[in-house]
């Protein structure tokens, strides 16, 4: 049986041969969880298209943040802003919108990467 290093070990070299692969072809390709049985595992990989035609990385949470902000009271703006959560003193930046999340819509990300779902009410700039 393999464990928790050995996975994270593929990853890594997955997202080498990915980083290899993506530059030749203009995308960026992130991998994302692995699930595994005693025989076989998979991993989730998504990739986007590096540009746009201005030059700039495209990115889908920006584009869908952009569309329905307005829905939580923020604006456009507001995505990358950063905001200091009360509760633990830590930094934390807005990264996104899951609109099918109803009680905790606000991607936020702490200052190591890692994603949270957030009340919006909680939210204090």
């Amino acid at each position: 049986m393999h464990d928790k290093k050995f996975f994270t070990d593929i990853r890594e070299e997955i997202d080498q041969v990915l980083k290899t692969v993506g530059d030749k072809h203009n995308l960026i390709f992130k991998s994302g969880n692995i699930s595994y049985t005693a025989n076989e595992f998979s991993i989730k990989i998504n990739a986007v298209i590096k540009t746009k035609d201005d030059g700039e990385v495209f990115d889908k949470r920006k584009e869908d943040f952009d569309k329905y902000c307005h829905i939580y009271q923020l604006k456009p703006e507001d995505f990358g802003r950063s905001f200091q959560m009360s509760l633990n003193g830590e930094k934390y930046t807005i990264a996104g919108i899951n609109r099918k999340a109803k009680d905790y819509p606000i991607i936020i990300k702490n200052e190591k990467g890692k994603l949270y779902r957030y009340k919006r009410s909680a939210i204090v700039f």
